[in-house]
């Protein structure tokens, strides 16, 4: 049934690459209603679709499935596959900075609330989420679970980190 995905939605699908350094590349095929990630290197496969909400994670080469609802998918099954960001997941710590453009696609930029006791430090990290890619709540929660970011209730886009500094 995964080759008829997109035939599922009626609405315009996105089909995003996402690189994460140290992690490689993972292709996600998003819906209004439906998405589906493969990473290639590691052959497997996890797709949420309706109704119920269910997620699918199979693996062509080892033929192993693993069915579960949404509301089941925690980071368990995430660590399995290898945490991808390891990122602050907390939407409370991070602050809307304002729109921005990632790669010519609408976006809002977060950035990370830094500890304020520390004189001078700097916020390490920019989440961007895509600002007109309309999905159903569920998507995006399903897709901020995977790649381990905070939930804004978008699709997330990108993420930069860098290391912790002060000021001069």
């Amino acid at each position: 049934f995964l080759a008829t995905a997109p035939a599922i939605s009626k609405d315009r699908g996105w089909s995003l690459a996402y690189n994460f350094h140290g992690w490689g590349d993972l292709d996600a095929l998003v819906f209004r209603d439906c998405a589906r990630i493969e990473d290639k290197l590691r052959s497997w496969v996890m797709v949420l679709n309706k109704p119920g909400w269910q997620i699918t994670c199979y693996s062509p080469q080892r033929k192993t499935i693993v069915t579960m609802p949404l509301s089941a998918f925690k980071r368990a099954l995430g660590e399995r596959l290898g945490i991808m960001t390891a990122s602050d997941v907390i939407p409370a710590h991070w602050k809307k900075i304002g729109p921005a453009n990632v790669n010519g696609i609408s976006a809002i930029r977060y950035d990370q609330i830094v500890d304020t006791s520390t004189p001078n430090r700097v916020p390490t990290s920019q989440y961007y989420v895509a600002g007109n890619i309309q999905v159903a709540p569920e998507v995006a929660r399903f897709l901020c679970k995977v790649y381990d970011q905070p939930d804004f209730n978008a699709v997330p886009i990108r993420m930069t980190k860098k290391k912790k500094k002060k000021l001069k």
